[in-house]
């Protein structure tokens, strides 16, 4: 099996869960403050994290 194929320690360990959590607190605070999170041109009205299990 070439080293290639098989998942990072980073990826597979939970990094993924932990920058949503990072990112969702950011545009959280943005949300709070009435504010425009980084990157967006309008402001935040709502957050929602793992949409797909709820068929979104």
């Amino acid at each position: 099996m070439s080293s290639g194929s098989v998942a990072s320690l980073l990826s597979a360990g939970g990094a993924g869960t932990i920058f949503e959590y990072r990112v969702a607190a950011v545009v959280l605070a943005a949300l709070l403050r009435g504010d425009r999170a980084k990157g967006l041109e309008v402001a935040v009205t709502e957050v929602r994290l793992q949409r797909r299990i709820a068929n979104h």
